[in-house]
C-alpha cells in the first residue's frame, strides 16, 4: 500500500488486530509511531496534505493503568554493585544509571568522546527530547569511568558501554518461566524482595528504566532541585518530575540517605588497587588511603605489626620505626624502608 492511500481505517485495523494482553501504554506507543510516520509523510516528505489520524483519536491511558513502580533500596544497590558473579560491564551500567539519571538509550549510544574525564563533563549533543545537555558527573562516577577505560582501553569512538541495554529486564530480573535456570543479576546478588518481581494489575516489575526513576527518587529525597534533577534526565515538564515526589518523601522519612560511590563498589576497582597499589595505603582496609586519614586522623602509638587490610603491613623495626612489610619482602622504596612515618604529615595521596 503506497503511504498516500492510507486512511484513519487502515489505523484502526492496526489497533483492532493488537495482542489483547498488551498494555494500554503500549498500545499507545503503536499509534503514536502510526501517526509520527505519517506525520513525516506530510513534512518533510510532502507525500500526503494532512495528517489521516487527527490527535483526538490517539487512544488514551486510563488511570487505572498507571502501575505502581519500585526502586532499589542502597543496601540492594550496594549488593548488585559488589557482585563479582554479575558481569561487569552490566554493573557499570545500572550504576551509572542510577547515579547520573540518563536513558538506558542514551548510555548505550555514549561514547568516549562524550565524555571529558579531566573535569568530569558528560555531554548528550543526541538524545530523545533533541535538547542537548550536559553536567557533571558524581566524582564517584567519574572516577569509576577513569578505572573502566583504562581496563578496555576504549578510544575516543568506542561505545562506554558495549551491550544492548534493550535486554537489561531481563538481565536483572531473569525469567520469570524459570528463575531457577535464569536467575538474573538481581537474584544472583542475593536482592529477593518480592516488590521488585511482582507483575500483578497494580504493580510493575522492576525494569532498567526504574534504575534512572531511583535516581530521580534519591536525589529529590537528598535536596537537590527540580532543576538539577532535569539538568540530567532531559524531563522536559515539573509534571515528571512530581511523579516521583511521593516516593522521594518515602525515602527521606526511612531516612535511607545517598547510594555509596560506585568506585568504592565494584569489588575489581579493589582488588586492582590494593593488588597494584597497595603500597600506597588506597583500599578499604584499616589505615589505608586519604578516606582513612579524613576518618580517624593520623595514628600514633607503639604498634609492633598492624595489617592495612591490603597486600602490606606496617612494621616496627628493631630501633622503634615504622616500615611496610609485603608479602616476602620489605617494601625497597626509600618512602616505605624501614624509615619512621611523620604522623603529622598530610593525607597521603588518592
Amino acid at each position: 500500500m503506497r503511504i498516500a492511500d492510507v486512511k484513519l481505517d487502515h489505523a484502526e485495523a492496526v489497533m483492532v488486530g493488537l495482542p489483547r494482553k498488551l498494555a494500554p501504554r503500549t498500545r499507545k506507543l503503536v499509534a503514536q509511531c502510526m501517526r509520527r510516520v505519517l506525520s513525516l509523510a506530510v513534512y518533510p516528505g510532502r507525500h500526503l496534505a494532512t495528517n489521516p489520524i487527527p490527535r483526538e483519536w490517539m487512544p488514551k491511558i486510563p488511570k487505572s493503568a498507571n502501575k505502581a513502580k519500585s526502586f532499589l533500596y542502597p543496601a540492594e544497590d550496594a549488593k548488585l554493585m559488589q557482585c563479582s558473579t554479575v558481569l561487569l560491564e552490566r554493573r557499570i551500567a545500572y550504576g551509572v544509571l542510577t547515579r547520573e539519571g540518563m536513558r538506558a538509550s542514551e548510555l548505550q549510544r555514549l561514547q568516549w568522546r562524550d565524555v571529558d574525564l579531566e573535569p568530569g563533563r558528560v555531554k548528550l549533543d543526541e538524545n530523545k527530547t533533541d535538547d542537548p545537555r550536559a553536567w557533571a558527573l558524581s566524582p564517584d562516577v567519574v572516577r569509576a569511568l577513569k578505572w573502566w577505560k583504562e581496563k578496555k582501553g576504549g578510544g575516543d569512538a568506542d561505545l562506554v558501554i558495549g551491550l544492548d541495554l534493550g535486554d537489561g529486564a531481563r538481565w536483572l530480573r531473569g525469567k520469570k518461566e524459570d528463575p531457577k535456570k535464569h536467575p538474573g543479576d538481581l537474584r544472583l546478588a542475593g536482592i529477593t524482595r518480592l516488590e521488585l518481581f511482582e507483575d500483578s494489575p497494580s504493580r510493575q516489575p522492576l525494569r532498567l528504566h526504574d534504575l534512572r526513576a531511583t535516581f530521580v527518587t534519591v536525589s529529590l529525597a537528598n535536596g537537590k532541585t527540580e532543576q538539577w534533577v532535569t539538568d540530567r534526565t532531559g524531563h522536559k515538564s515539573s509534571q515528571m518530575v512530581s511523579l516521583y515526589a511521593r516516593q522521594a518523601r518515602t525515602w527521606a522519612e526511612l531516612n535511607l540517605g545517598q547510594l555509596r560511590p560506585l568506585d568504592e563498589l565494584l569489588p575489581e576497582m579493589k582488588k586492582g588497587i590494593t593488588g597494584a597499589e597497595g603500597a600506597s595505603g588506597h583500599g578499604s582496609g584499616e589505615g589505608g588511603g586519604a578516606a582513612d586519614w579524613a576518618t580517624n586522623g593520623p595514628q600514633s602509638g607503639p604498634r609492633s605489626k598492624r595489617s592495612t587490610g591490603g597486600a602490606f603491613e606496617i612494621v616496627n623495626d628493631s630501633s622503634g620505626g615504622e616500615g611496610i612489610r609485603t608479602p616476602g619482602s620489605v617494601a625497597a622504596t626509600a618512602v616505605f624502608k624501614t624509615a619512621a612515618f611523620d604522623h603529622s604529615a598530610t593525607p597521603p595521596n588518592n
